[in-house]
């Protein structure tokens, strides 16, 4: 099992220093998930707004438990500058994106790469 004899996942704040923040939009006052690195940079966010901090800590640990099953697509999206990536679950829905965009397709995929390793 990937996540322990328990198959359940590691809290984030305890792999590779990465950490788990509930993050407010001030705008529309809902929250997503943030997982941020040791360096405090943010890695992915939620892709959906959640009405409560604990919704999105909640929807973190969903995604955390279906890492092995995510697909992933990188983008140029058109109009914005650089290169994002999006996890999706079985059905489709997309459940976690980068936190920005990024200049090169590589450094993306690293990106979505040091993600994935961070649910592990």
């Amino acid at each position: 099992m990937p996540h322990g004899a328990s198959g359940t996942p590691r809290s984030a704040s305890r792999t590779f220093g990465v950490r788990l923040h509930a993050v407010s939009d001030p705008a529309s006052g809902r929250y997503r998930w943030h997982l941020t690195a040791a360096n405090g940079r943010v890695i992915a966010v939620s892709a959906q707004p959640f009405e409560q901090p604990a919704a999105a800590r909640a929807a973190y640990q969903v995604v955390a438990t279906i890492v092995d099953t995510l697909s992933v697509v990188v983008t140029h999206p058109a109009g914005r500058l650089g290169w994002m990536w999006t996890a999706s679950d079985d059905a489709g829905v997309v459940v976690a994106s980068s936190a920005r965009a990024y200049e090169r397709r590589a450094t993306c995929q690293r990106s979505y790469e040091q993600f994935l390793r961070a649910l592990r």
